[in-house]
């Protein structure tokens, strides 16, 4: 599989590179309706995007980890969940530095994942003391799904909406 996928030379307008994952720029373009009946200007587009602020949350997650892991005490305060994390995250991300071939934000989705439990486990510890941080941080994913649902599930929505969010995503580009 590795020779045959790494002699794939063509490119793809929604490819990206393997850096570019963690911070969800450049999400990919599935499908569109321009035509909706009953609503003429109304528009409905599907993307594939992470929910941008939970991606950079569980990123920052990860970098944190590995900062503590770089002094003694960050690791006597660090229990063995977070060291299996970010490995986990390392080995499912770090190999792409190899290939060479177009790849998709879509690549991401094991890494991410592993990320998302790394900042799921951090928001524990904040539970038990910063309840608010707790409670802003929780608010922000929220947000980050509710701006990007209607791009996600391919919602119609009228030019008024379909035009911000849409350029919203464009940021990303």
């Amino acid at each position: 599989m590795y020779p045959s996928s790494a002699n794939l030379a063509t490119q793809h307008a929604f490819g990206s590179r393997w850096y570019s994952w963690p911070l969800n720029i450049k999400p990919v373009y599935y499908w569109n309706q321009e035509i909706i009946s009953g609503h003429p200007d109304w528009k409905a587009k599907i993307y594939f995007s992470g929910n941008p602020l939970l991606w950079w949350l569980a990123g920052m997650s990860i970098i944190f980890v590995i900062f503590k892991t770089l002094t003694s005490k960050g690791r006597r305060q660090l229990e063995p969940i977070f060291y299996i994390l970010t490995l986990g995250y390392l080995v499912n991300w770090l190999p792409f530095i190899l290939i060479k071939r177009v790849a998709f934000l879509y690549h991401y989705l094991p890494p991410a994942t592993y990320a998302i439990l790394l900042f799921s486990l951090l928001l524990t510890k904040f539970w038990t003391k910063e309840k608010t941080v707790f409670w802003a941080l929780a608010a922000l994913v929220v947000l980050g799904f509710v701006i990007i649902s209607p791009l996600s599930y391919g919602w119609p929505l009228p030019p008024a909406l379909s035009q911000p969010i849409t350029q919203l995503i464009g940021f990303f580009n």
